[in-house]
């Protein structure tokens, strides 16, 4: 399987910076108890990762690839 991203119309720097974003998000609603500085790795999923970039020109796809 390959899984592609592609940013239009300059929004490629959202790419980078979505994980914060979720993050400080999950912080203000209450839903990420962990604090400190560690690995963002499992604290939120690539669903919410995608939702966030919802308002940019980003788009993702997924192929399976065959022999």
């Amino acid at each position: 399987m390959r899984w592609s991203l592609c940013a239009g119309a300059g929004d490629g720097p959202q790419i980078p910076a979505t994980p914060a974003v979720v993050l400080a998000r999950k912080l203000a609603d209450g839903s990420l108890s962990a604090r400190g500085a560690m690995p963002c790795m499992g604290l939120f999923t690539l669903d919410e990762a995608l939702e966030a970039l919802d308002v940019f020109a980003i788009e993702t796809q997924l192929a399976t690839l065959t022999g």
